[in-house]
């Protein structure tokens, strides 16, 4: 799409430089793909939840399977999901454990540091299209997960919003440093990190059921299943690193 610009713009004044693509990463990117490709894989899901204007949407679980289920037998289909509305001003009748709201701010600070695990990993997979597809789907996600907390926090009369937005400032005077540099045991490190982010916000729905918050809850079960989507999506491109190269991709897994 070069032909006729002078060399090293695309005719708008645009930097260009020429990037090498590995036969790997060409591998790599077939056969990240084709776990999205393949509707046996489970991986290509609705979007079960989100935040539109301060409301909560929840879509039914039978729905979702409903879809799934079409899909997988490859026949046309257009359906509306039925939705669940819970506007944040219904959480403001709820109440949990103060122990319960700092463990909600602590998630509400780590998930802060998204635009930092962003910065690493579109570095790492800008050539691998399949990858980066993946990341372009995940962040959105993770970036609605802060915003849940933060409205948890604020409608429940936990935190203030000052108090919120002053701690994740604080947290991003702070940068977090990719803890590997090959994209393989960065495919690596979410695998359990986001199984275990999950399984933490699935205790945290506990708690705050027994305080009696049960929408809130209700927000971070579904939190939780975003994780272990997450988690499993990983662990498929974690297949197709080991499928290239089996014994490289043990020992990574044992070092991370």
């Amino acid at each position: 799409f070069l032909d006729g610009q002078p060399e090293g713009t695309d005719g708008y004044r645009i930097q260009i430089t020429k990037v090498p693509i590995t036969d790997e990463e060409r591998m790599l990117s077939k056969g990240i793909s084709a776990i999205f490709d393949n509707p046996e894989n489970g991986v290509n899901r609705q979007q079960p939840w989100s935040i539109v204007n301060g409301v909560f949407e929840f879509h039914s679980a039978l729905a979702r399977r409903q879809v799934k289920s079409q899909a997988k037998g490859g026949v046309p289909f257009k359906t509306t999901l039925p939705i669940q509305i819970i506007p944040a001003q219904a959480l403001r009748a709820e109440r949990f454990s103060p122990k319960a709201a700092n463990a909600l701010r602590m998630i509400y600070g780590i998930e802060s540091w998204l635009p930092d695990f962003m910065e690493g990993s579109v570095e790492l997979y800008r050539n691998i299209p399949g990858a980066s597809d993946w990341y372009f789907k995940w962040v959105p996600e993770e970036s609605m997960h802060i915003r849940a907390s933060r409205l948890l926090l604020i409608e429940t009369d936990n935190k203030d919003p000052e108090e919120l937005d002053e701690f994740r400032e604080e947290v991003l005077q702070t940068k977090w440093v990719t803890p590997y540099t090959t994209q393989r045991r960065m495919a690596i490190y979410p695998y359990p990190q986001e199984y275990l982010t999950g399984g933490t916000d699935y205790l945290e729905a506990r708690v705050m059921k027994q305080d009696g918050a049960h929408l809130s809850a209700r927000v971070l079960t579904e939190i939780g299943s975003d994780e272990f989507y997450h988690s499993t999506v990983f662990e498929k491109i974690i297949s197709v690193y080991a499928s290239l190269d089996p014994e490289g991709t043990k020992e990574d897994i044992y070092d991370v």
